[in-house]
């Protein structure tokens, strides 16, 4: 074991994170909670055209109320162009149900 791998077994122990080579027979508990590699959720694409619709408004209420630059600038034209690929592909909106 190097250096390297002892430092970040040290900073994991630290932490509270257990270790599978230290006899935890549960792999869970190796790995910190919502990084274990399940998908908690899922949005379908008309819940993903709901979102980047209610973000390009949020966008555009944020440049109307007197904030500009290059980077809203670039984020409004990114949202603008998903929305027009989706919606070409014919995709619907739908609510997100959170």
């Amino acid at each position: 074991m190097g250096r390297r791998e002892r430092e970040r077994e040290r900073e994991r122990d630290s932490r509270g994170e257990g270790s599978r080579s230290k006899g935890n027979s549960n792999p869970l508990f190796s790995v910190p909670p919502l990084q274990d590699g399940r998908i908690k959720g899922y949005r379908s694409l008309g819940q993903q055209l709901f979102k980047l619709k209610r973000n390009l408004e949020g966008l555009e209420e944020r440049i109307k109320g007197g904030e500009e630059g290059p980077a809203m600038t670039e984020a409004l034209e990114k949202k603008k162009a998903a929305i027009k690929k989706l919606e070409d592909k014919g995709i619907v909106e739908e609510t997100l149900e959170e």
